[in-house]
């Protein structure tokens, strides 16, 4: 049983499941805002492709538990084999709620119904180089933030550069209604300039 959980096969078509898993997911959340908005109800399907998924990824943690056993909590994987279970309780658990024997206490975990879509973070599990990136990526927030941290200091710098300058523009004689009003849009002020300096080298200066 180690032998074939352990293999490419297994391996392969887990990985499959939660790919398509995950784009089920996506195109149920983008239809389901659509029909909230429009006052519709639920995707009769929804609860049905959530219930097989469920299922069948209880179905791998079986065989992974059988296969590994003890070493399933304490191997080299146990992170991820624990996120697997809290995952798959927490799905099997959002089953039981929609079952006519569900109790009080597990009605309070309907709101957990989100965790489905960490099922989406399962996919690092499958493939090395994409994990190799997520942990890349990880070990580098320390720098990027103090890359945002120096990114702000400058549009706070050039922000006080354009408040003066909009400030004794204002004092003069003759002002530009169109300017004015542009001014008091974009540069009323500290905070609404630095985000104006943020939509300029962000490209989301159309935001307003």
């Amino acid at each position: 049983l180690a032998g074939f959980v352990h293999s490419t096969l297994f391996q392969s078509i887990a990985a499959l499941l939660v790919v398509v898993n995950s784009l089920l997911i996506g195109i149920q959340l983008d239809i389901d805002i659509r029909r909230a908005l429009d006052g519709e109800g639920e995707l009769t399907w929804a609860k049905q492709s959530d219930l097989i998924f469920t299922l069948i990824f209880a179905v791998e943690l079986m065989f992974r538990l059988a296969a590994e056993r003890k070493q399933y909590f304490i191997g080299i994987s146990w992170r991820w084999n624990w996120f697997d279970l809290i995952v798959v309780f927490i799905g099997l658990a959002n089953l039981s709620t929609q079952t006519d024997l569900s109790v009080n206490f597990l009605r309070s975990l309907r709101v957990l119904r989100l965790v489905k879509v960490f099922r989406v973070v399962r996919v690092l599990r499958f493939f090395r180089e994409l994990r190799m990136m997520a942990l890349s990526i990880i070990s580098c927030l320390v720098s990027v933030m103090w890359a945002f941290t120096f990114l702000a200091l400058l549009m706070f710098v050039f922000a006080m550069v354009v408040l003066e300058g909009g400030r004794e523009y204002l004092r003069m004689e003759v002002v530009d209604p169109d300017v004015r009003a542009k001014i008091d849009r974009h540069f009323n002020g500290t905070l609404l300039t630095v985000l104006s300096m943020f939509q300029a080298v962000s490209g989301g200066i159309n935001w307003g």
